[in-house]
């Protein structure tokens, strides 16, 4: 018996962990049709059925689980191969697959990744954009961008800016309404709220002596993103409470004005986030440090605001 064809292992490998040959052939860009023919070709080189496939449910044999292991692994080594082959000769290439916020790229980060792209001419940037968590190893991606207190032990994050989210308005809303003298005078205020908090009727704030409150909320305008309540907050027909990566330009160039500045959400991080892996590829590698250069600790604009 000869050696198993390496592509082959890997649309195998592909097939199990995305739990379907449709969901394998759009990871791998090719027809469901080749993916099923690639791992009967595996299976007839081996002499050994891999997969007990039925219409609606899929799940590995006994020597299925057995080799499964062993391409994983094969697999693995023949990336690292080919990213130490990229490093040697100094080239990024590839495909980088990122998972990021949809609210952080559209407010900042889309503003830098052409210059990124511009750096690295020979590689193919595919993002995901979500406010959810995604499951980052399991969806085989090489790195994301994650806004947290914490994030998964199981993955390697490289700690950048800090990021708050703090209460602002347009200055016609402040000439028409007035400006809230304490928390409490918000739930006498027209406030955006956002359906992708958890308690959207109310906003955790800490007062400037460190004690934190449940400030309650309401207002005629619900949203799921930031980004999209920007519009309403800009005509001066509501308070926002976002993060200040959003609103930073808008808050110097005098657009809107920053309210209670005291009173502050817990702070969290921007973290760039990848696999806890033996080698970093090149293309991982490229985009970290771009990454720290752009939002390190002291260098994100929305510093200072």
């Amino acid at each position: 018996m000869g050696l198993p064809d390496l592509n082959l292992l890997r649309v195998f490998a592909e097939v199990v962990e995305a739990g379907s040959f449709t969901k394998a052939a759009d990871r791998l860009q090719i027809s469901k049709g080749a993916v099923s023919r690639q791992v009967t070709a595996l299976e007839e080189s081996l002499g050994a059925r891999l997969l007990n496939r039925t219409t609606r449910t899929l799940s590995l044999t006994r020597e299925g689980a057995a080799v499964l292991d062993h391409a994983k692994r094969a697999v693995e080594s023949a990336c690292f191969a080919a990213a130490a082959a990229s490093e040697l000769s100094g080239t990024v290439t590839g495909t980088l697959r990122l998972a990021a916020p949809i609210s952080f790229v559209d407010a900042e980060f889309g503003r830098v990744l052409p210059e990124f792209m511009e750096l690295y001419p020979d590689l193919t940037v595919e993002m995901d954009l979500s406010e959810h968590m995604v499951d980052f190893v399991g969806e085989g991606y090489d790195a994301g961008i994650r806004i947290s207190s914490m994030v998964d032990s199981s993955l390697i994050a490289r700690q950048l800016a800090p990021v708050r989210r703090i209460l602002c308005a347009a200055p016609a809303y402040i000439e028409r309404y007035g400006t809230p003298e304490s928390l409490e005078d918000l739930s006498q205020h027209h406030c955006v709220v956002n359906s992708q908090l958890r308690d959207r009727g109310h906003w955790m704030m800490r007062r400037k002596d460190g004690q934190t409150v449940s400030v309650p909320v309401s207002g005629r305008f619900v949203a799921n993103t930031s980004i999209a309540i920007q519009p309403v907050v800009l005509a001066g027909l509501a308070i926002q409470l976002v993060p200040d990566f959003i609103v930073y330009r808008y808050l110097r160039e005098g657009r809107l004005v920053q309210i209670l500045p005291d009173a502050l959400e817990d702070i969290v991080t921007l973290h760039v986030i990848y696999s806890d892996r033996r080698y970093l590829p090149s293309k991982v590698r490229a985009f970290v440090d771009f990454m720290v250069e752009k939002y390190g600790e002291k260098r994100a604009p929305w510093l200072g605001v």
